[in-house]
């Protein structure tokens, strides 16, 4: 069987096309560039059979047919048939040999006005022609321009309302002597212009058609720096001003005024005397890639709407304080730490590398009461929007340690990340025009480190090493124990950022510190579930609870501490009552001893919660409570005048008496 020929092939296609379809299809084939080969349309318009338009098609363009063909049907709507024809092309054909052997009948039908160039043993080249231009063009815009609006955010179609919005981007018709202004309808980019009426014309079908329903392209605050590039024959600068979502179209111009470009059809069409006119050569609307710096000025924040996140406690680094000594001894470490204030300013925009940015901003800062705006100058990292600050930290320490022992050190930190939404003034400044501004909007994201502790890593398993006077210090009857110490360096946090961060950070048996502004602190237990065990206000009459309340007002104590008798209570951290200006935190390093198991701590806390116990400030306080559930030994280091980390017997036989009754009755018969 022999191969189908040329004409075959595009009767069998075109034979599909409706009436009107086939008009248009003649249509296009009329309006050829006049620099090319064209049909003229009286003959067009003759040829009133299928068989008679193909014929003018292969005597016109004899090696061309196909690849035009391919051209025109989506323009006509049938995109359907293009690939139809294109699937056609790309079956195999015989060899050559097989068509060198086509019988005389077979060579007669084909149609004399075929060239030899077309006959079968030289089609194959010219299918690979026409399947080459049909594989283009059906193959995806690789170009991806939907990126642009989002990155150039002043830049907006927005639906004519009756009246042009400022900064809508027109340009200068040179032929009709009037300003034009970007527009379109759907796909479809044209022009308004008011002295034609509220009307978008633009190019469809070989006719100019006009609607009362359209966008205008408007430039908010004249921002976006705009710039015409030429092109020719399809070409599509960087940057372009697409009009469709599949960035195949584009706003375009020559001297004859505004339409669109269409890539695919490689022309500029233009609304034009009542028709759709093409040309090859034209100007396309773009972004400027012109290099700038920008400023970020006049930031206005919404701190109603903070929000803050804490990221997971991290171990930043570890020290051990060491002491082979048999006795007791006062060592000194000054620590030496950095910490890394991050700020970014997310406007939703991109930032071109190597851009320069700089921010001049009242940043917020908190501190116990108020929120103090601070004025300030940051420059960027290049090509962000962001900028780091490095504090360095210096904490000189002073810790007893006890015989044959060390304290082992570990520093531990947790960034925390405030986010609010503000507006701000965006500047940029180009060499060519100058200063553009506009306002925007965005979040200012600040990264921060709270607060540092050090906190104790108990390594009961080792003995005192061996030192250079060569005495084994592992014969000693103490063993090689770990001290507890914890020490808390924060930025500035109001009470209720501490109770938050303290027990966030807490471990069952820690000793909690609420420190008063008078010098004085009272002191409990970490229970877990953010509770704290420790004196709290006894059942009492009315006239009693009269009377305390009177007396805080007078002496703004903690107050459950000031008639004596006080009941050992689980109460949640935050519910505590402290005076104005207190501070609460963890500390375990001022007692110099060893913490208790968790067993042991636990027992003595079931034993005494709920005791009613007499309150001496000398001899049964707080501070002996705490210390005797953590260690053991009831321990108070803020009574003027008395020795520091001594154990008060006194408050330690109190609490014995509770916690091992059988055992201190033994102790007394003894």
């Amino acid at each position: 069987m022999a191969a189908p020929t040329p004409m075959d092939i595009l009767v069998e296609i075109l034979e599909e096309l409706e009436a009107e379809e086939l008009k248009r299809f003649k249509l296009k084939l009329g309006d050829r560039d006049p620099r090319e080969p064209r049909i003229p349309r009286g003959k067009l318009e003759g040829a009133t059979g299928i068989s008679d338009l193909v014929k003018l098609l292969m005597n016109t363009y004899p090696n061309d047919a196909l690849r035009l063909t391919l051209d025109l049907l989506p323009r006509v709507g049938r995109r359907d048939l293009a690939k139809r024809l294109g699937d056609i092309l790309e079956q195999p054909q015989n060899n050559q040999s097989s068509r060198a052997g086509s019988t005389a009948t077979e060579t007669k039908e084909t149609p004399a006005s075929l060239s030899t160039a077309t006959q079968l043993p030289d089609m194959i080249q010219m299918f690979q022609t026409a399947l080459g231009a049909y594989r283009h063009f059906v193959k995806p815009n690789a170009k991806d321009y939907s990126y642009l609006f989002s990155a150039h955010r002043n830049l907006k179609w927005l639906p004519w309302e009756g009246s042009l919005p400022d900064h809508t981007v027109s340009i200068y018709n040179q032929d009709a002597s009037r300003t034009d202004y970007v527009a379109k309808v759907n796909t479809c980019a044209g022009y308004y212009t008011p002295s034609k009426g509220p009307y978008c014309f633009y190019p469809l079908s070989d006719r100019e058609e006009r609607s009362q329903t359209f966008e205008v392209l408007v430039n908010v605050d004249g921002f976006e720096l705009l710039e015409w590039r030429s092109g020719s024959w399809g070409s599509v600068p960087e940057n372009a001003v697409p009009v469709n979502s599949n960035g195949d179209v584009f706003v375009a111009r020559n001297r004859y005024g505004l339409g669109k470009m269409v890539e695919t059809h490689k022309a500029l069409f233009l609304p034009k005397d009542g028709k759709e006119t093409f040309y090859k050569t034209y100007e396309v609307l773009t972004v400027s890639q012109e290099p700038y710096t920008q400023r970020l000025k006049d930031l206005e924040f919404d701190i109603d709407q903070v929000s803050k996140s804490r990221q997971a406690t991290e171990i930043l680094d570890r020290s051990v304080i060491t002491n082979s000594d048999d006795k007791a001894v006062t060592k000194k470490k000054v620590l030496k730490f950095p910490s890394v204030v991050s700020h970014v300013w997310d406007i939703n925009r991109p930032v071109s590398p190597g851009l320069s940015t700089k921010i001049t901003a009242s940043l917020p800062q908190f501190d116990d009461e108020n929120v103090l705006m601070v004025s300030k100058d940051y420059q960027c990292h290049e090509g962000t929007m962001s900028a780091s600050e490095t504090k360095n930290h210096e904490l000189s320490l002073e810790q007893e340690v006890p015989a044959c022992s060390k304290v082992v050190l570990t520093l531990e930190g947790a960034k925390t990340t405030l986010e609010f939404p503000f507006t701000a003034k965006l500047s940029r400044t180009f060499q060519s025009v100058g200063i553009r501004e506009t306002q925007v909007q965005g979040r200012y994201i600040r990264t921060f480190d709270p607060g540092f502790r050090f906190v104790d890593r108990p390594d009961l398993s080792k003995q005192a090493p061996p030192t250079d006077d060569g005495q084994d210090y592992s014969l000693h009857k103490k063993p090689f124990s770990s001290a507890s110490f914890s020490v808390t360096v924060r930025e500035t946090m109001d009470y209720e950022e501490q109770v938050k961060d303290v027990t966030s950070n807490a471990q069952f048996g820690d000793l909690i510190e609420f420190s008063y502004p008078i010098g004085y602190s009272h002191w409990g237990v970490y229970d877990e579930d953010g509770h704290v065990i420790h004196f709290a206000v006894a059942d009492e009459g009315r006239l009693k609870s009269m009377l305390r309340s009177y007396l805080q007002t007078v002496f703004p104590l903690c107050g459950d501490l000031l008639l004596g008798e006080t009941q050992i209570r689980r109460q949640p951290i935050a519910e505590v009552n402290v005076p104005e200006g207190a501070h609460i935190m963890i500390t375990n390093n001022r007692h110099a001893r060893t913490p208790s198991s968790e067993k042991d701590m636990r027992r003595r806390r079931d034993a005494l919660l709920d005791q009613e116990l007499p309150y001496k400030l000398f001899s049964l306080n707080c501070e002996h409570f705490a210390t005797y559930v953590r260690f053991g030994e009831a321990v108070c280091n803020q009574i003027p005048g008395r020795s520091k980390n001594q154990e008060c017997e006194e408050a330690t036989g109190v609490f014995e008496r509770i916690v091992n009754p059988e055992s201190t009755e033994n102790d007394e018969e003894a």
